[in-house]
């Protein structure tokens, strides 16, 4: 089922004079809006605003993909939603609030959840998928049929009072979401939702129209978009960081054990009561070091700062933070040190120095 209102398209693009009229978008932003198709997975929190931008400029085809009745409890955040609309189905309710919005727009709601069985279908013939839902089961589903595909993904996150924006891009070069997060982690450990833990109405607005953005600027090739950076919004502060995001490179063998020995190397200092905290992608394998070790990827910190979910954190005993090149481990210690870290140093030379702690582990 779609919705489609015609309009004249010099009616189209006084509605967009603005967008006609901007630098680097001009007439060609609007035509490329007009013959994407964007996918929208969830009409939420996120999906709400990223669907309200999205309708306003003038997509051409927004597909809304989303199984869940309108609850009294979700007005607060989802805009598009009045009272009226309490037990209606959120797609056919959002088509009704968008065709005012987007009337050049054709709208296809899909009152289905979405799973890893169905997903390529769904994304059939998009251009852009957007994934505003909070169940791992699903962004997993939906990561995993955009890299199938090489379709953009924009993704996104929030709760409570923290926020998390992403892009992945296709191909093998480009991170994914398993270098955000531990997949094995999130799908079998239930971990907090709104419903739960909450969350700040207008924090959901500005990440959900922050989304939008991202995907007007993917297909309008207006701009660069946010990937290789994962921005993290505090919702008590208002402010943002930005952590850089790599895939894990397969040809890296400065990580690993099976190197050549450089026994010229001096041992790093660190104290035996410091806790060496190896901060790189999940995808890089664990390190046997003669000392205290943990593996704990920059993006599992982040999103557990994020989260609140500090008491997971080693924060009651000294850190020595090490990445393969130094900025990572500077974020980290950062994010440790907000979380409330009783001592935090990152460690000169990064995983390079501690090639002396791997070499004595190998003698011993």
């Amino acid at each position: 089922m779609s919705f489609h209102t015609y309009r004249p398209w010099a009616e189209h693009l006084e509605r967009q004079a603005r967008h006609v009229r901007l630098l680097g978008y001009g007439q060609p932003g609007v035509h490329r809006a007009n013959a994407a198709h964007v996918v929208v997975v969830g009409a939420g929190g996120l999906g709400c605003p990223a669907l309200q931008v999205l309708a306003a400029s003038g997509i051409g085809i927004l597909t809304l993909i989303d199984d869940d009745e309108v609850e009294r409890s979700n007005l607060a955040r989802q805009t598009l939603y009045r009272e009226g609309d309490i037990g209606r189905p959120k797609v056919v309710a959002a088509v009704d609030a968008l065709k005012g919005l987007g009337p050049e727009t054709t709208f296809q709601p899909c009152q289905v959840r979405l799973e890893r069985e169905n997903a390529a279908e769904l994304f059939a013939g998009a251009d852009l998928v957007v994934d505003t839902t909070d169940h791992w089961p699903t962004r997993f589903a939906v990561a995993d049929a955009c890299r199938a595909a090489r379709i953009p993904l924009v993704w996104g996150s929030v709760l409570g009072w923290d926020a998390l924006l992403t892009v992945f891009l296709p191909g093998p070069e480009n991170p994914t979401l398993d270098d955000l997060v531990d997949r094995e982690q999130q799908l079998t450990v239930e971990g907090p939702n709104c419903a739960t833990a909450g969350v700040f109405a207008p924090l959901v607005a500005e990440l959900g129209s922050a989304m939008a953005g991202e995907a007007l600027r993917i297909v309008t090739g207006a701009g660069s978009p946010l990937a290789g950076t994962v921005r993290v919004t505090n919702g008590r502060t208002g402010r943002v960081r930005e952590i850089p995001l790599a895939a894990a490179d397969p040809t890296d063998t400065s990580s690993t054990t099976t190197a050549e020995p450089r026994s010229t190397n001096p041992a790093p200092s660190i104290r035996p009561d410091e806790l060496i905290v190896d901060v790189r992608p999940a995808a890089h394998p664990d390190l046997e070091l003669a000392h205290r070790y943990l593996h704990l990827p920059l993006e599992t910190i982040a999103q557990r700062v994020a989260q609140g979910e500090i008491d997971d954190l080693p924060l009651d005993e000294p850190l020595v933070v090490a990445c393969a090149q130094g900025p990572r481990a500077r974020y980290a210690s950062e994010l440790l040190t907000e979380a409330g870290a009783r001592a935090v140093r990152t460690l000169p030379g990064g995983i390079p120095a501690l090639s002396a702690l791997v070499d004595l582990e190998t003698r011993n």
